[in-house]
Parts: C-alpha cells; structure tokens; sequence
C-alpha cells in the first residue's frame, strides 16, 4: 500500500515513459510523501512522490518513490542526496528497476568487509565513486553505529572488477578492507561463507523463520519475495529428497529489516498459502525444524506473485 503526492502541473501530461523515477531506501519510518517532496523539489519538477506502507497498520516501509519528470533532474538529485541524512539516516537512491530480473540480479553488487567505523555512505560512495557509475550503496548499520560491512551497486560488472582489483586487500580509513562480487542464488545456492561469517559475529543467532510456503517454492523465489525490506545475507529452503518441505529461514544484514519484514509478510497470501513469518534464534532451528510437519495439509496450488513493488 502506498501514498501518494502528485506533481505541479508543469509535469501534467507528460509520458510515462519519459519519467526518471528514484528509488529511496533506508528511511526513518517518520518521512512522509511531503518531506520527501520537499527534498527532492529543489533539483526540478516532480511528477509524484509515495512512501511505501504496510496495508494493514499503515507503517511506512521505508522505502518510496520520487518520479521527476526529465531524467536531467532526477541524476542531479542522486548525484547531490545519495547518501544524505534526511530525518538522521542517510538515503539510499537509485534509479528504480521495473524490470524485477535485473532488480534481483547481483551483477556490478560488491560486497565489503572490515570497514572503519568513521566510514559512512557518503564517504564510501566518495571512495568507490571513480570506478564507475554506482546504482546504490549502503554501509549497514545498527544501533551501535556501523557494522563493519557494506555493499556498493555499480551499474557494471566491469566497473566493480576495478574496484576490486584496486582495492581489495587495501587500507581504507586506516583500516585493511576485504571486497569481492555479491553472489546470486542463481550463482550459488548458500551465499558466501564471508557474509554468513559476518551475520553471525556482528549479528547474533536472529533470522526470520518462514513456514506454509508453497511446496513449488524454490530459494530464488523466497529471496525474491523477501528482498524489498533490506540487504539480505542468506535465504534457505529445507529440504528432503530433494522436495521441500514448506519452511525456511531467511537472513536480513540488520534487525530492523526483519522486523519489517515479518510484519508485513506473515499472513500474506501466496499462491493461496498464508505465510507465517517470526523471528527465530539460530540455536531453536533444530527445534523448529523436527517440530515441523512436512506433511502437512497442502492448500489450493497457484502461481507465485511477486511482492516487489512497481513503479506507478
């Protein structure tokens, strides 16, 4: 569910397709369609502007949309917000994707690992900036401050081959950074052993607990339904014989995004199953998973229908 601000009416009429429309991720839960306008305006005209909302309590998601109408504007707004505060948390902007396979694609997405903590969005965009064009980039962060990892999004594979070679194994801030290519489920079915390291050192023993999947759900699909709330680490099917068994874990890189995430995803309708989604520890997953009855009642079968959001 999404709310929704029009534009002035110099943008009236004008194609959809000429539109340049802005993702804008990582907001406090307090930005609203008017201060994301506000914002946004100084850089040109804009066609409209929503904040993305849970449908029953009506919390923001924190994430939304700020359609310009010529791409001229909206590249002077990334160029000039990528990474600035707005309310205290630094936007995460890029150009939004309706295209949802090169929205879950990993290419151009690196991963870094052992970041100082002086070093924020803004200044690894600044540090990354010069290899090529980046998409977004996020240093991940919890109430302590940084974690210690991040993740830039170039806009391609070549320009995150630079940064790796360059600086891979390099000081950044004083301090020995380690990068290398964020995996796909389509590259690899576990994500690599240096994220999962990471998610259980900095953050321990939490991940949301899926059950009353679809049987025909593969892992792809459940990181794709999942992915709109944050960065996720890991996302993992149980299995037998090869078939699943209706139930899984998935992995955000903070708490807040898995909170989100359950909020909004449990009781929500897939392929005719009603989901249910809790936080799980990782020391109860033995427990959870021989409770389980793989035998259960199945429900009506249908077709998977993505919860990424679509540009409007």
């Amino acid at each position: 569910m999404t709310s929704f601000i029009g534009g002035n009416s110099c943008a009236a009429g004008v194609p959809r397709d000429q539109i340049a429309s802005l993702f804008v991720g990582d907001l406090h839960p307090e930005v609203s369609e008017f201060i994301l306008h506000q914002t946004f305006s100084p850089f040109g005209p804009i066609q409209s502007v929503r904040v993305c909302r849970d449908r029953v309590t009506w919390r923001s998601l924190r994430y939304g949309y700020v359609n310009f109408v010529n791409l001229a504007n909206a590249e002077s707004a990334m160029d000039a917000l990528m990474c600035q505060d707005l309310l205290g948390r630094p936007m995460r902007i890029m150009f939004s994707q309706r295209d949802s396979t090169l929205r879950t694609t990993g290419v151009g997405n690196i991963f870094i690992k052992g970041l100082a903590s002086s070093i924020d969005g803004a200044s690894l965009h600044d540090s990354f900036s010069h290899f090529g064009k980046i998409l977004s980039c996020k240093v991940v962060c919890d109430a302590n401050g940084s974690k210690g990892y991040g993740f830039v999004h170039f806009a391609t594979f070549e320009a995150a081959e630079k940064a790796i070679k360059a600086l891979d194994g390099m000081l950044l801030d004083d301090q020995l950074v380690s990068i290398g290519h964020f995996k796909t489920f389509e590259e690899r079915h576990v994500e690599p052993k240096v994220m999962a390291q990471d998610n259980e050192r900095h953050y321990p023993g939490v991940s949301l607990y899926v059950c009353n999947l679809p049987y025909s759900f593969s892992e792809q699909q459940l990181y794709r339904a999942f992915s709109p709330f944050g960065s996720i680490i890991s996302a993992k099917l149980m299995m037998e014989a090869g078939r699943s068994r209706g139930f899984g874990f998935v992995s955000f890189s903070t708490l807040e995004d898995e909170t989100t995430a359950a909020s909004v995803m449990n009781g929500r309708m897939v392929a005719g199953r009603a989901l249910r989604v809790s936080l799980s520890h990782h020391n109860e997953r033995k427990t959870q998973t021989e409770k389980q009855d793989s035998s259960s009642e199945s429900l009506p079968a249908g077709q998977f229908t993505s919860v990424v959001p679509q540009v409007r």
